[in-house]
């Protein structure tokens, strides 16, 4: 934007006031744009944080005020009779603005269990920079068989635990915690909360409802599939979809529980012509859960 561009001061409710900048010619609407985004904001910053994603995205409405999203990433704000177009980015920004004034202490907004933005902090990145550092090199050490069983145990267990912390297992703003997960260049972190996401989606599918018969787990720490099942997708045999052949190995899960001693081991399951080498471990170390397979056909 242009340093000239005209500064217009919102003034929430509460007295706390926000200063947004416009270009010369973006905007239309009467004198009262500073209202209009105010009566926004007010609402929006009110809502739970799922709610408020909805508005800032467009496309919502409560009584007399609505927002809409124009093309050229441009938002129509109404309040009564009164309306403004707006940059989507300077909307925004002046939602920042207000969030920072309000959650000032908070440790987290958006990566938590239950984020109370549907904005992150700006301090956020930083903070989950180490755990990305310490996720990736997990990983990394895990795939080049680094780390001898008890050491993987013990790590994978502090790793749940930090990313439970980071809200990066529940569906709450799932979907924006792995945009901004990607935006900020965070890969391991960001595989995470994509598989997160789909397992939520699995566990929730019409296949398992029929195969296992049970509703979703309450938290996916301590469910019967991993995250790694999805972050690394396990093989699905030819003529199966992915939802349907995961229900199967659940279900042979459940039939066949593991001995209470073992730590890992693996499981067999036989459909027609497949046969498939099914691996499990206690991740949590308490439940098994499937993590990976071979898939090969008999005879």
């Amino acid at each position: 934007m242009s340093q000239d561009a005209e500064t217009l001061v919102a003034t929430l409710p509460d007295g706390s006031s926000v200063r947004y900048v416009r270009e010369d010619g973006r905007c239309s609407g009467d004198p009262g744009e500073a209202q209009v985004l105010a009566a926004f904001l007010a609402h929006v910053i009110d809502q739970p944080s799922v709610e408020a994603a909805r508005w800032v995205e467009g496309d919502a409405s409560a009584g007399e005020l609505a927002v809409r999203r124009m093309p050229g990433n441009m938002l129509a704000i109404e309040a009564g009779e009164r309306r403004v177009t707006l940059q989507r980015d300077a909307v925004i920004a002046a939602l920042d603005g207000v969030l920072g004034e309000r959650l000032e202490s908070e440790p987290f907004w958006l990566f938590q269990p239950t984020p109370i933005a549907c904005r992150p902090a700006p301090h956020e990145r930083e903070l989950l920079a180490p755990i990305e550092r310490r996720a990736g090199d997990f990983y990394q050490a895990v795939e080049a068989g680094a780390l001898d069983a008890l050491t993987e145990s013990a790590r994978r267990q502090l790793l749940l635990a930090e990313l439970a912390v980071l809200g990066l297992l529940d569906e709450p703003l799932l979907l924006d915690k792995l945009f901004w997960l990607r935006t900020w260049g965070m890969p391991a972190l960001a595989s995470v909360a994509a598989a997160a996401r789909d397992l939520w989606d699995y566990f929730r599918s019409a296949p398992r409802r029929l195969q296992v018969g049970e509703p979703p787990p309450e938290q996916l720490r301590g469910a019967r599939v991993s995250l790694d099942w999805m972050r690394a997708p396990a093989p699905v045999p030819a003529g199966w979809k992915p939802h349907e052949w995961l229900a199967v190995c659940e279900r042979m899960l459940v039939k066949l529980p593991p001995a209470p001693t073992a730590a890992r081991g693996r499981l067999f399951v036989t459909q027609g012509p497949v046969l498939a080498e099914v691996f499990w471990r206690r991740e949590d170390g308490e439940h098994p859960a499937i993590y990976g397979a071979h898939v090969g056909r008999r005879g």
